[in-house]
């Protein structure tokens, strides 16, 4: 007796891989949509971080830098300043045992009155009554013992100071001392504000190195330098700035970059730097714009 036997037919086998690949072909229709617009997102979102991470490192700099302090470069890709390390109102009149500053006048220590300042040696450069960027370098680098800023590593040693009713000026209590201070002293006499009559609002600040933002487009980043030689010129070759103390990258795959520094109007409007950062990622590119404000102008 023979078996009956069972099985699929050649042009069944057909049918069932089409209908097959029709519904495959149907499924990734339907869902290579939203997956490309997931990667899509993600890759822009990507970019979108690498730039805004940049922006907000420059930003904790760029709102509170030394007041005048700030330059750019003419192609505008170069951007440089000086961080404050410290700050303070100095005496300019004398109520007990102070030590005054006396602008116009060699000065190798005064007392301050106002916030802590770090203490210690060595703290860098006193800097009083700068108005213009020009001269605040010019004569950083002059080797002059006159102007807004003191020669490097002038200032010598801070520490605080309780002003007594001694004759000796010393730094202690004795026993009977009235409100503290901070006195700084500097390695050598330093005429401030030579032809001027100091800060209007009697402040100084305390600074160390420069700081460079650089945009370097053949190479696609954007870098931080400091530690580099100062220069009454503003440098934009990577090389020389590479020669500082602290090299740092803030971005890669930079295509444009722009800075744009506006000195305001008096009291009407404090200083603004502008920052323009393009990063591009296969073939899609993210453009951030962001205005900083400088919260200590004069």
């Amino acid at each position: 007796m023979n078996k009956q036997q069972r099985g699929f037919t050649l042009i069944e086998l057909i049918i069932v891989m089409v209908v097959t690949a029709i519904v495959v072909l149907m499924i990734s229709a339907i869902i290579n949509r939203p997956l490309t617009s997931y990667f899509d997102t993600q890759r822009r979102a990507d970019l979108a971080e690498r730039a805004q991470s940049a922006i907000n490192r420059m930003t904790i700099e760029l709102e509170t830098p030394l007041p005048y302090s700030l330059r750019v470069s003419t192609s505008g890709r170069t951007l440089e300043f000086m961080p404050i390390v410290g700050l303070g109102r100095y005496r300019d009149s004398v109520g007990r045992k102070e030590i005054i500053l006396k602008p116009n006048a060699p000065d190798d220590a005064f007392d301050s009155i106002g916030p802590p300042i770090p203490t210690g040696t060595n703290q860098g450069r006193v800097v009083v009554n700068n108005t213009s960027a020009a001269t605040l370098y010019a004569t950083a680098i002059g080797g002059t013992n006159s102007g807004v800023i003191t020669t490097a590593a002038n200032l010598l040693d801070v520490k605080p100071c309780i002003i007594d009713d001694k004759s000796d000026n010393d730094c202690d209590d004795g026993g009977g001392g009235f409100d503290p201070e901070v006195r700084l002293t500097l390695l050598s006499p330093h005429t401030f504000d030579q032809g001027g009559s100091g800060s209007p609002n009697k402040r100084f600040y305390i600074v160390n190195d420069a700081v460079t933002y650089h945009c370097d487009l053949a190479a696609g980043t954007v870098m931080r330098y400091q530690g580099y030689t100062l220069s009454d010129t503003q440098i934009e070759a990577p090389a020389l700035l590479a020669a500082g103390t602290n090299t740092g990258l803030l971005s890669s795959g930079v295509t444009d970059c722009k800075f744009v520094v506006n000195p305001g109007s008096g009291t009407f409007r404090a200083p603004t730097v502008t920052v323009l950062l393009t990063v591009e990622k296969d073939g899609e590119s993210a453009t951030l714009v962001k205005e900083v404000q400088q919260w200590n102008a004069p």
